[in-house]
């Protein structure tokens, strides 16, 4: 005993001073922590969902997070923050028991941020395993109008293979297309989409079907029939030289014919008597009737409107200019890296068969240019009628000098008289 109370009381101020400091610590993590509630809805992400089997009906999101945080991180807390996941990886739905209750892990990107509470921490989700089976297709195709009679379906498949939910396929009965028989009589020849429906004819889903539509064929007929057709207006001759047809408006685009159904059925479009645009260079617009045949006729329009378009013929060419100095200095000499450029013009042929090539030229504005070498921007004035589409090369290189002064020729020294020698006496 008396061991034990020496050990207690051995050095009992150190002791003493290691529990206030703990004391302090545990009331400085305590006042820096709050516990906080975030307001925002997270919602749950499926993890390793299986291959075979799909989630029916949508997860909930999780609500009521408590936590504790440093306060400067606290006030920076972002819904894109939190990741809250279930993990499906080791979830084995069957048929007669799809609801798997799996844990809901949440997380916060900062490591500071303790999760003290949330719900839902457990969730039941509804796990379909995935299947798949085979189908008839149905076609409705409503109520035949009055005075008309519509033969049997003929479709490019007869079956579906549909896939999805267990609970959703086990219901589905049939792939249903729908079609509409027009009161004009017209044939059904078109690809129709499919959907999937259970024996009462209520549409099921998500589920997929393969294929996804079907082509169905349906023959129409009755003692009179109409059918609306594009109308192709019919042109007779040539705009004069340099012109053409730039485009043919037809008022109306359509016309409804009628007659006996074996008449209409080879008639996809009807033609218009001819509209002459021999040696026009304007426009033209006529009033024409509809070349119809044996048997047809046109329920409405009785007449149509015509009116071709015409334009001048545009084209390009292109000449080869020579290039000048604009602003050069006598005091100066100027040297071209290139003498000729190639310049392409466009516009209508009666205006570029107008232009004189030899009045083309390229100008180079040297008058502000220093000694030295440059390559200096070339203009060309474009002929009327033209445009400027290019210029090969657009700039050309000059290079300026100076004349150096001519040499100045030294004056020849001025000779030196010599003196004779003077006689000497006897």
């Amino acid at each position: 005993m008396r061991r034990v109370l020496a050990v207690v009381v051995h050095n009992w101020p150190l002791k003493l001073a290691a529990v206030v400091l703990a004391t302090l610590l545990y009331a400085g993590i305590v006042l820096s922590e709050n516990v906080q509630t975030f307001p925002a809805s997270i919602p749950i992400v499926p993890i390793r969902q299986p291959e075979n089997a799909v989630i029916v009906g949508n997860l909930p999101s999780i609500t009521n997070i408590r936590y504790v945080a440093p306060t400067d991180v606290a006030g920076r807390l972002t819904r894109d923050g939190f990741t809250a996941s279930i993990y499906l990886g080791a979830a084995a739905p069957t048929s007669g028991n799809p609801f798997v209750t799996m844990p809901v892990d949440l997380k916060y990107a900062d490591s500071r941020v303790r999760i003290l509470d949330f719900s839902p921490q457990v969730i039941t989700v509804r796990l379909d395993p995935l299947i798949q089976k085979v189908v008839p297709i149905d076609i409705d195709q409503g109520p035949t109008p009055s005075g008309l009679e519509a033969g049997q379906p003929v479709l490019s498949a007869t079956k579906v293979t549909v896939s999805g939910p267990d609970s959703i396929v086990r219901l589905v009965a049939a792939a249903r297309g729908r079609v509409l028989i027009q009161p004009s009589a017209i044939d059904v020849d078109q690809n129709v989409p499919l959907v999937a429906v259970d024996a009462l004819g209520n549409e099921q889903g998500p589920a997929d079907l393969e294929p996804s539509e079907v082509h169905v064929s349906i023959k129409v007929s009755g003692l009179t029939t109409t059918k609306t057709v594009a109308i192709t207006p019919t042109i007779s001759g040539s705009p004069a030289d340099g012109f053409e047809i730039s485009q043919i408006d037809v008022n109306p685009l359509t016309a409804t014919l009628a007659g006996d159904a074996d008449a209409l059925t080879p008639i996809t479009r009807i033609a218009t008597t001819p509209v002459s645009i021999s040696g026009t260079s304007r426009d033209v617009a006529s009033t024409v009737s509809l070349a119809l045949a044996d048997g047809v006729t046109a329920v409405s329009p009785k007449q149509v409107e015509v009116t071709v378009h015409v334009r001048a013929v545009r084209g390009s060419r292109t000449y080869s200019i020579g290039v000048r100095l604009a602003g050069a200095r006598p005091d100066r000499t100027y040297t071209l890296g290139t003498q000729q450029v190639s310049l392409a013009l466009g516009g209508t042929v009666a205006a570029l068969d107008a232009v004189n090539p030899s009045g083309l030229v390229a100008t180079a504005n040297v008058g502000s240019l220093d000694p030295g070498r440059h390559t200096v921007r070339l203009t060309v004035p474009v002929p009327a009628g033209t445009t400027f589409t290019s210029l090969s090369p657009p700039s050309v290189v000059v290079t300026i000098g100076v004349p150096r002064p001519a040499a100045t020729a030294r004056p020849a020294p001025t000779p030196t008289a010599t003196p004779a020698p003077s006689p000497s006496g006897p």
